[in-house]
């Protein structure tokens, strides 16, 4: 970026009451942060690593690895409990891809590894009226919202009828790696998703299928590396959206005040939601 480009986004910025990040660590109450390719890196950090947070991140969410959890120095740096302490409050935005998928006939099992991609996720927001883009790029997910996915995975758990399907689903074998015989679908493990749930900075994601995003991979990697390890963003695995799809749908209003309040239990790993949707 030249010295006068730089200028007239700071002309810009007074103008409209932006706030950019610019210094590290990153200010939380700026308006405008950086998207995934323009975060500062540090030659002692994984590529992605969000350590320009706050002096926290500089000595925990950097340097979590399998000795911070068990071993003779093993530690709380992963516990469930930090977030007990202050819970989860913010706007939720809820995203029916099922019934998006229903409307334009896109059939698929949730018990497939289906892989839904940005571009299906942004038509899907499309035909709900929202803008799914950062608020940063003219889009309407502001930073900090919590997303949540609907991928009918309740839906259709529900809908199993007989002894033989159930243990048919439930004695699937299970391995680590693409030959996984437990197959999910969620969402794409993909650079243009990747991109899009860094940019937004999510407060948190969840969705309703067991694992977010399709399962097994198909890459190299998992969304849960960028999300949990790399992020500390939270996810929420298995929530029934139903019934809240049901009264979006019913107000065409896909926004909500969300709280959540996770179990406090030091050393723990995951939680319960405990979560309420007030629209």
């Amino acid at each position: 970026m030249s010295n006068t480009q730089r200028r007239l986004n700071q002309v810009k910025d007074m103008l409209t009451m932006n706030k950019p990040a610019t210094t590290i660590p990153f200010d939380p109450d700026c308006t405008i942060f950086p998207n995934r390719r323009d975060v500062p890196r540090r030659d002692d950090a994984l590529p992605e690593a969000a350590w320009v947070w706050g002096e926290n991140d500089y000595v925990r969410t950097m340097f979590i690895n399998s000795s911070d959890i068990r071993g003779p120095n093993a530690n709380k740096k992963c516990s469930i409990h930090y977030l007990a302490e202050h819970g989860i409050a913010g706007r939720g935005v809820l995203l029916d891809y099922r019934a998006y998928a229903n409307k334009k006939g896109l059939q698929y099992s949730s018990f497939t590894d289906h892989r839904i991609p940005y571009e299906e996720l942004y038509l899907c927001g499309q035909d709900q009226g929202l803008d799914i883009r950062p608020e940063a790029q003219g889009g309407d997910i502001k930073i900090g919202d919590l997303l949540f996915i609907r991928t009918g995975f309740v839906e259709a758990y529900n809908n199993i009828k007989s002894s033989e399907e159930w243990a048919k689903l439930a004695l699937r074998e299970h391995e680590i790696g693409p030959n996984d015989g437990q197959k999910w679908a969620g969402v794409a493990q993909e650079e243009a998703v990747i991109d899009w749930l860094h940019d937004c900075y999510f407060a948190a994601v969840a969705g309703d299928a067991p694992a977010f995003e399709a399962w097994p991979t198909n890459k190299e990697y998992l969304l849960h590396e960028y999300l949990l390890a790399m992020w500390g963003c939270p996810i929420g695995e298995m929530l029934d959206l139903e019934k809240l799809a049901k009264k979006c749908r019913e107000y065409n209003k896909w926004t909500f005040f969300l709280t959540s309040s996770p179990a406090n239990v030091h050393g723990g790993v995951s939680s319960h939601v405990n979560g309420i949707a007030i629209l």
